[in-house]
């Protein structure tokens, strides 16, 4: 097996690395290890993402390496800059997008978990990331066709602007998707965006399955968490980057919403959260917890398994699911409409006619395809036909380095409300 050339620098949040310490030796085992841990390959059979567009607010996406030939949509810059967010001040973008929808085969080169989705870049500053660009970059991604945002940084400082941006882009139904922080960035409590209402915010766990403490922060306002120990994924050039941190698990996370709602077209972001944390596979305590949040996401549950229909992002607060949608024993079943069952009211029959119309398709709409048809039922959305087999960070250990990074890599933390 070819070993990879990696660049490593000091661990990420979500937020991009401080500093890039002197390149040494490395030669990384088990690249992809992410990609075995989530049965990518299952999950892969079921949906690629395609269709789906995912935005990356970040550093920029280097859509000129290899193993995300095609996968980079023209994007933007915030301040503007003419690369169509297309030019990666870091590495960091990039690495992200190799983990949702990189084309590698997992073994030599990257293969992200939705391969089949397009990332549109929006970079975030000129030289360095920049957080308080980060809010116009989210609303542009929100008017320019994501449907899953990924925001792999934060900031212990919550920006007004951000907030109504996240919001904003909820409204416009955009699953956001935000990396809880790092306790190797002195980070001692879920970060902003991640602790904003309705984002799903992610922490990290190792091969094991276990939550690492000394690379992912813990607290109330974790949702989910995912592989962010160890993960390799394409850099500038032509080269790689590995590390370990939250960033990596978000854009893990982000890959799963994309690959649920190429299966589903018809869940809106309320209920393609709900799929995700009702399947997610609990860890720690029962039921939801600090470390894991409501557990390790499952890319494979979340596309087959049978959920309850949910009308409001059960993230909100006092956002109570609707009551659960399983058959009843005749041939009928209701539930409370979801988003693709509007029907206007009418009178008499007619209304009971629509009532039972609306109440049938939004169960389809949050069942898989085969369950809902089997059932008497329409499913809300097929597989997306494609089948394709199916990894980040920048973080503490020995590095190799293929094509050189240069000088030291900054993050400015704004401190702008």
């Amino acid at each position: 097996m070819r070993r990879w050339p990696v660049v490593v620098g000091a661990a990420l949040l979500g937020l991009l690395p401080l500093t890039a310490p002197p390149a040494q030796a490395a030669s990384p085992s088990r690249p992809g290890w992410q990609l075995a841990f989530l049965h990518a390959a299952q999950a892969n059979r079921l949906s690629t993402g395609r269709g789906v567009v995912v935005g990356l607010v970040d550093s920029g996406v280097n859509a000129a390496h290899p193993d995300l030939a095609g996968q980079v949509l023209n994007g933007t810059d915030f301040p503007p800059a003419g690369t169509h967010g297309q030019r990666d001040i870091t590495g960091h973008g990039s690495l992200m997008a190799g983990l949702i929808a990189g084309t590698g085969d997992g073994v030599r080169s990257v293969r992200g978990l939705a391969p089949g989705a397009k990332i549109l870049p929006v970079r975030g500053g000129r030289t360095y990331f920049d957080i308080a660009e980060a809010a116009d970059g989210v609303r542009w991604a929100a008017d320019h066709g994501a449907r899953v945002i990924n925001l792999s940084f934060g900031d212990a400082i919550e920006l007004r602007s951000l907030a109504q941006a996240v919001a904003y882009a909820q409204s416009k139904d955009v699953v956001v998707v935000a990396a809880a922080g790092n306790t190797n960035e002195g980070e001692n409590e879920v970060t902003s965006p991640a602790s904003l209402p309705g984002v799903v915010a992610v922490s990290a766990v190792d091969e094991k399955g276990a939550f690492p403490p000394k690379v992912s922060v813990s607290g109330k306002a974790v949702v989910l968490s995912a592989p962010g120990v160890d993960i390799i994924g394409p850099g500038k050039g032509t080269g790689y980057l590995k590390g370990s941190g939250t960033s990596a698990s978000t854009a893990l996370v982000s890959a799963t919403a994309a690959l649920v709602r190429a299966r589903y077209p018809k869940l809106d972001a309320a209920g393609v959260i709900n799929r995700l944390i009702t399947t997610a596979d609990d860890k720690g305590p029962k039921g939801r917890d600090p470390e894991y949040g409501f557990g390790i996401v499952d890319p494979v549950r979340a596309l087959t398994a049978t959920v309850p229909a949910v009308t409001t992002n059960p993230l909100l607060p006092a956002a109570p699911a609707t009551p659960s949608a399983s058959p009843a024993p005749s041939s009928s079943a209701s539930a409370s409409p979801s988003d693709d069952s509007g029907a206007a009211p009418a009178s008499d029959v007619a209304a009971a006619s629509a009532a039972a119309a609306a109440a049938a398709a939004a169960v389809a709409a949050t069942q898989p395809p085969g369950a809902a048809a089997s059932a008497g039922a329409t499913a809300g959305g097929a597989a997306d036909g494609s089948s394709s087999a199916p990894a980040w960070a920048l973080g503490g250990g020995a590095v190799v380095v293929l094509a050189a990074l240069g000088a030291a890599l900054l993050l400015r933390r704004s401190r702008r409300a």
